[in-house]
């Protein structure tokens, strides 16, 4: 079981999925990695193992309520593609998910949102990346490009949250997206005083006159928001196996570059590698980000202002955190 520290959480949850399962005995529970957004615990029925995560989380916008509802939803309309595919005998086509087996839509029963996920025999790609080999690497990257290809394939009407609730914040543009995204975060951090004044209002009118001269998509496509490398999942026998892309739950429509651009700040940065993804995701090896200098200066922006207004930093700020992120938005407008 469990530590004290997380006996709570599922002490509620417990009786919900023995009804679910239609189980008598109790449930045993282990924690699974390290504290992340949500809690992870797995748990086994029988011969069958499952994944439990749960909305622990308060949510910093309305959005964020139902995120898990989003995930779900998305994970379906994906698996649709890949039956496409697979009837189509497209094996390129289909995307590795994990199977969504409950969604506890409602805190009333459990005291928490949560879903179940069949389990998955596999390790974080972010657990192994850097004692691979680059034969290995660049086999990975190119299996990674192709999914992503068919991720971002996934289009929709508008711009915007992708959750289902009763007024979600959809627009005709990226630009007008991220305008008021924008807008809402600097009113939330001059609540807080987090940053000068002065700082705030140069980003606003930075974005102001800037993002019209930006070439984002005109069209609406899937953006993952979240592709580092834990949340890509390898073989636990065989690094080189993609078994799954996990964690859709910050995704929205809007413009794949701010899922590429994320990559290459993290595990896409040697020039063999992007050589190699873009030759695969973009069908041309030469294909570049510097191309696109001023749709990456709003993104680090975007992004900066993003993780410390609703995001991770928002909820796990360090001594130095709001410092550092002053100076890199300073520097930023300045350059």
């Amino acid at each position: 079981m469990p530590s004290n520290n997380y006996h709570n959480l599922i002490i509620k949850i417990e009786p919900v999925l023995r009804g679910l399962f239609e189980v008598d005995q109790g449930i045993r529970f282990s924690r699974e990695g390290a504290k992340t957004v949500n809690d992870l615990f797995s748990f086994q029925i029988g011969n069958k193992k499952y994944l439990l995560k749960i909305l622990t989380r308060p949510p910093r916008v309305k959005s964020d309520y139902f995120r898990f509802e989003k995930e779900v939803a998305l994970i379906a309309r994906l698996q649709q593609k890949n039956e496409l595919a697979q009837k189509a005998n497209d094996v390129k086509g289909i995307i590795p998910l994990q199977k969504v087996v409950h969604l506890e839509r409602s805190e009333e029963r459990a005291g928490y949102k949560f879903i179940v996920f069949e389990y998955i025999d596999g390790i974080p790609l972010a657990s192994c990346w850097h004692d691979l080999t680059k034969e290995v690497k660049l086999s990975l990257v190119r299996e990674l490009a192709r999914i992503l290809k068919n991720l971002h394939s996934l289009t929709f009407d508008m711009f915007g949250e992708i959750e289902d609730y009763d007024c979600p914040r959809r627009f005709y543009s990226f630009q007008s997206f991220l305008k008021a995204n924008l807008h809402r975060d600097i009113l939330l951090l001059g609540k807080r005083r987090i940053f000068p004044p002065k700082l705030l209002t140069d980003i606003q009118l930075f974005f102001e006159d800037k993002l019209r001269e930006t070439n984002f998509s005109e069209q609406p496509q899937l953006v993952h928001a979240d592709l580092n490398l834990t949340n890509i999942l390898v073989a636990s026998n065989d690094s080189q196996k993609i078994q799954a892309l996990i964690d859709f739950e910050w995704a929205f429509a809007g413009d794949p570059l701010f899922d590429l651009f994320a990559i290459e700040d993290g595990w896409l940065c040697e020039p063999e590698l992007k050589k190699t993804f873009y030759a695969v995701y973009a069908e041309d090896e030469n294909f570049s980000l510097t191309n696109f200098p001023l749709e990456r200066k709003i993104f680090d922006i975007f992004s900066l202002i993003e993780t410390v207004s609703i995001g991770w930093l928002f909820f796990h700020p360090t001594k130095d955190s709001h410092v550092i992120l002053q100076k890199q938005l300073q520097k930023l407008l300045q350059e």
